[in-house]
């Protein structure tokens, strides 16, 4: 599943989101589907940068989101509680003039 909200605001901030765990892996299915969203966000809606969280520890969707040209930014401590424990969030970003898809 893949999404991009549009909410018409003056800080831009838009939120894509896409889920590959019903979907075979290791197939470039993740990838195909990422760079799908990057492309039509950058090209359709002209939006000038991305921002993506990832659970820390998710390895895969950071490898994922490095191959697709995103830098990884920061962490953010204690994102979210969730079975009794805070979790971190990775957070990356990509920018339009930086992207070469």
């Amino acid at each position: 599943m893949a999404y991009i909200a549009d909410p018409q605001n003056e800080e831009e901030i838009r939120s894509a989101s896409f889920e590959t765990r019903l979907l075979p892996w290791r197939k470039g299915y993740g990838t195909e589907s990422l760079n799908a969203i990057i492309r039509f966000a950058f090209d359709s809606l002209g939006y000038r940068k991305l921002t993506a969280t990832v659970t820390a520890g998710n390895i895969a969707s950071k490898r994922l989101l490095l191959k697709s040209g995103f830098r990884q930014k920061g962490v953010i401590r204690q994102s979210y509680y969730l079975n009794g424990e805070w979790r971190d969030d990775w957070v990356f970003g990509l920018l339009a003039d930086d992207y070469h898809g």
